[in-house]
């Protein structure tokens, strides 16, 4: 299947020499450096106040991207009601994960998010009527155990972080799979401007009637700096999976882990226990089984035996 094509600009101009694989890298990149301030932000800002400046400076962010990629008529839809239900599903994602940021390890946070992928495959089962197929359903399982030997059941149970971060990633895999209702004219900032929009609308009072004190200059500092990570990961990404197929696109995510790790450690002298290294280890393994070339390898391999 060809790759679709964007008109954009910055898509253009600015990372026409760059491999799909290599933006989709410094797209996760960005992201796992705007984890880090809202990780930082989160230990001085409640829930709603954070989330209200976040979606403040993203949503300007994502404009101002707009307006030097080809003009703000690339935020342009026919599509609300899609972009609508993508904004629901990720508001209440995005609430899931600045809850967790600030109270658990980003190593432990990046164990959770990474089951995304089987939950995509559960989430396009029960509400696409996709079928799982063998090789798939091992995927998930092998996910999941990941999960059971780095988090103890009695853990996950005792610790409400652990529990309200689970609800992030299906939540945000059936936005993605939203996605893929939307034509390839979409432009890559669209999928990012309404769901920030939609944040703004919602959040913004309550946050400027909750802030028990003013940001100082350099907490306005790290918040703008947050919302052009998260605008430039969006494109950056945008343009990746435009670039390239899904599935090597995709991947780039698992370097956030590596950035986790590196950041949790140098930033907050966090050291990952080696029972969570080791079910992220088994977590990222078993999500290269749905890579489409080691599948097919694999299938391969099981009918010689």
């Amino acid at each position: 299947m060809p790759t679709p094509k964007t008109d954009s600009p910055l898509a253009t101009t600015y990372f026409q020499r760059l491999p799909g694989l290599v933006i989709a890298i410094l797209g996760f990149f960005s992201f796992a450096l705007s984890d880090v301030t809202v990780k930082d932000l989160g230990h001085r800002f409640g829930l709603i106040p954070l989330a209200g400046l976040l979606s403040l400076t993203a949503f300007f962010s994502i404009v101002i991207f707009a307006f030097f990629s080809g003009g703000l008529g690339a935020l342009k839809t026919s599509h609300p009601r899609i972009h609508l239900l993508r904004s629901i599903l990720l508001l209440c994602s995005g609430l899931a994960t600045f809850f967790a940021l600030p109270r658990i390890p980003l190593t432990q946070f990046y164990l959770i998010v990474f089951t995304m992928p089987f939950w995509t495959l559960i989430v396009a089962r029960v509400f696409l009527g996709r079928s799982i197929q063998l090789l798939e359903l091992v995927s998930v399982g092998l996910g999941f155990l990941g999960v059971v030997i780095a988090v103890r059941l009695s853990d996950f149970i005792l610790d409400p972080t652990l529990i309200v971060l689970s609800c992030s990633p299906p939540m945000f895999a059936a936005a993605q799979l939203l996605s893929r209702s939307l034509p390839v004219s979409e432009s890559p900032l669209s999928l990012g401007f309404y769901p920030r929009l939609f944040s703004l609308l919602v959040f913004i009072v309550p946050a400027v009637s909750g802030l028990d004190h003013l940001p100082s200059l350099i907490d306005i500092v790290i918040l703008i700096v947050s919302g052009i990570l998260q605008a430039l990961g969006i494109v950056l990404t945008g343009v990746a999976f435009q670039r390239t197929s899904p599935a090597i696109a995709g991947f780039a995510q698992y370097t956030q882990a590596f950035w986790g790790t590196i950041f949790g450690l140098m930033l907050f002298g966090e050291v990952p226990h080696l029972r969570t290294i080791l079910g992220l280890a088994i977590i990222i393994a078993a999500s290269f089984m749905l890579h489409p070339k080691i599948r097919e390898k694999l299938k391969n391999l099981s009918k010689k035996y």
